[in-house]
């Protein structure tokens, strides 16, 4: 008995000599181990002599040959719903396929919030496969209960949906897909935050000072940019020029429809930037601004403050600000400048003609520049 290569072939193959015949006139059968895998190989070469010897069961050969192929593995068991990302990343890597690091966290927060759903208020549901309507239903529910609006619960179950269409695709357990049939609608408390006054900007800044963790430089460059909170975490120094004091970058909203922004930067915001890029030395062009954030935003770690603890430690109104909020302050102090619609949604992205931002933004760097300066 030993392993091998066969032409034609890309897996190891094992030869058994089978017992009987004369030496000269011995029958050999010759299998293929189904895994190019040497080490997989030589384990059932083990496994099958043992079973030549008659030592072993032949159900339980069958069962550890698939096992060492690589067949059928994770499908003859349940899947504990706190693994749902894990077999979601691996179909995603077996299919080749490529999300943004802001959808890639989505999923992740929708799976981690249904697994604590499901440890604290559903234990039946431990398993994928034991997930049903009534469970999905539960869970709907239970983020209403939270106070979720309506666009979160929304994107929650719509993450939850996508994974569990890849479950459907290579777990035999799985054949449907329950998140569809409770999608809520979005009501108008998606508009997420009201612009901040004056002084509560002024507050909430000197707090994120305070609290660190690059906050004080993310709220000043959504202040100063209009940029949402994933863009925001994710900008790289490859996105910023500081000799011409422009930020080239492409919204996570607008990436499908291939719409890029550029935005001036200001006094105020050059040199907040100048002092972060003192603090990181000689940093390479694709490292995050702000690393606190834009490693947390992909999930490689937890978030040691959140802003919503900026907003605590400034003792502004609870509920009343999101990360958004400063979106819309940008929006409204570019208009409490007197800046024309048209530069403000140049600046922003903010339209329904999305051929409108294709334009060549060069021309009218100069006006984007000067309603920057106003705000």
């Amino acid at each position: 008995m030993g392993i091998y290569k066969r032409r034609g072939s890309p897996y190891f193959w094992v030869r058994i000599y089978v017992r009987g015949g004369s030496r000269d006139n011995q029958k050999v059968i010759r299998v293929s181990t189904g895994t190019d895998d040497e080490a997989k190989a030589l384990a059932i070469e083990r496994t099958l002599m043992a079973a030549h010897n008659r030592t072993m069961d032949t159900d339980l050969l069958h069962k550890m040959i698939d096992v060492l192929a690589g067949r059928k593995e994770n499908n003859t068991e349940k899947l504990p719903v706190s693994m749902l990302m894990d077999e979601h990343s691996r179909w995603l890597k077996a299919t080749n396929k490529t999300l943004s690091a802001t959808t890639m966290a989505g999923r992740n927060t929708a799976c981690r919030k249904f697994v604590s759903f499901v440890e604290s208020s559903y234990p039946s549901a431990s398993n994928a496969e034991d997930v049903d309507r009534r469970c999905a239903l539960a869970f709907a529910e239970f983020l209403d209960r939270q106070g979720a609006k309506s666009k979160t619960r929304r994107n929650n179950i719509a993450d939850l949906g996508a994974v569990w269409m890849s479950l459907i695709r290579i777990r035999d357990g799985i054949t449907s897909n329950p998140w569809t049939l409770v999608l809520p609608q979005v009501s108008d408390d998606y508009e997420r935050g009201v612009p901040f006054t004056r002084e509560d900007e002024r507050k909430v800044i000197e707090a994120a000072d305070v609290c660190g963790y690059g906050w004080g430089l993310a709220c000043r460059i959504a202040l100063y940019t209009g940029l949402r909170y994933g863009d925001t975490a994710t900008l790289r120094w490859r996105d910023i020029d500081l000799d011409t004091g422009v930020i080239s970058v492409t919204p996570s909203k607008t990436r499908r429809h291939k719409v890029s922004l550029r935005i001036p930067i200001n006094k105020a915001l050059s040199k907040a930037i100048m002092e972060r890029l003192k603090e990181a030395g000689k940093p390479s062009p694709d490292d995050f601004i702000l690393p606190e954030l834009g490693n947390r935003i992909q999930g490689r770690c937890k978030p040691p403050c959140t802003f919503a603890r900026v907003l605590s430690v400034a003792d502004v109104e609870s509920g009343k600000y999101t990360f958004h909020s400063w979106r819309r302050t940008f929006r409204t102090r570019l208009a409490e400048a007197g800046v024309s619609d048209e530069i403000a949604r140049r600046l922003g992205g903010w339209t329904n003609d999305g051929m409108a931002l294709h334009y060549d933004h060069d021309g009218r760097l100069a006006d984007l520049r000067n309603a920057v300066d106003k705000i």
